[in-house]
């Protein structure tokens, strides 16, 4: 193994020793960059305002997008959202009610499995299980969000189209 010494990296302090009990650490002076002028920087981070027709036009396309895509996965999550929480709890409800209703072992009860499958539909809250009371709303809120997410990205997409269309830079302007 090889030690080499690099010319280019200096110490970042030097330390003096001297005889008597002061140690003093000298600092180099400090150099500052060339300031720039203030009219420079302004220019630099100011975002230039756009008053065409185009970005006017762009603004009407990206409200209407939103608003439109936005309807549509309300829409359609709840529909999708209220279709899988019912056939989940209603998968429950059939498996479970059925599943009481012909139990062997309350066969010696003085009900007949004919009252109990009355009762499947006159009470069937009774008769759904923790999938039908607590899985079957939590699938139903995924599947809502789901379509939430899904129309929030539909509509970006939609809305990066017209800015590629109309040449607006991507509402730079908007933050």
């Amino acid at each position: 193994m090889a030690i080499t010494f690099n010319p280019q990296i200096k110490m970042a302090s030097s330390v003096s020793f001297k005889q008597n009990n002061d140690i003093k650490a000298e600092t180099p002076p400090a150099t500052t960059p060339p300031a720039l002028a203030e009219d420079v920087v302004q220019k630099q981070t100011e975002i230039p305002k756009k008053n065409g027709l185009a970005d006017f036009s762009s603004k009407i396309a990206y409200a209407w997008i939103n608003a439109t895509e936005m309807t549509k996965g309300v829409v359609s999550g709840i529909f999708a959202g209220a279709a899988a929480g019912t056939a989940v709890a209603g998968t429950d409800w059939l498996v479970s009610g059925l599943k009481e209703t012909f139990n062997p072992r309350e066969s010696a009860v003085l009900t007949s499995w004919l009252e109990r499958f009355k009762t499947m539909f006159k009470h069937p809250t009774k008769v759904l299980g923790v999938v039908g009371k607590i899985v079957a709303p939590i699938v139903a809120v995924a599947f809502f969000a789901g379509n939430i997410i899904s129309a929030r990205l539909n509509a970006n997409k939609k809305t990066a189209n017209v800015d590629h269309q109309l040449y607006t830079n991507h509402r730079a302007d908007q933050k």
